[in-house]
């Protein structure tokens, strides 16, 4: 999470701003991530995991799920980060044609 450059983890769950909650059922993987305050679900992201007859493949598919996860959560910060440069630009446009 700290490779995305945006989330920090926190000593306290007071502290936080999000809350990511990863989980197994079956044979998907999900995580889920919750406004700290209210708790209510802002994304959810799931991730099929591959049937495998070997242990050793099992985890590797499992890995595999979770990696591309990440991959969602990876693509889903970019776009918030462009869209909140988008909000930002328009409003400092707004601002400059009031004043003028």
């Amino acid at each position: 999470m700290k490779s995305l450059g945006k989330y920090q983890p926190t000593t306290t769950p007071a502290e936080a701003d999000l809350i990511f909650e990863p989980s197994v059922y079956g044979n998907r993987v999900r995580l889920t991530i919750r406004d700290a305050k209210t708790r209510h679900v802002l994304w959810a992201f799931t991730q099929p995991v591959k049937i495998a007859f070997l242990n050793s493949n099992a985890k590797k598919n499992y890995i595999a799920a979770i990696g591309l996860l990440m991959d969602d959560l990876h693509r889903m910060a970019a776009l918030n980060v462009e869209s909140s440069g988008d909000i930002t630009a328009k409003r400092e446009k707004a601002a400059t044609a009031q004043q003028k």
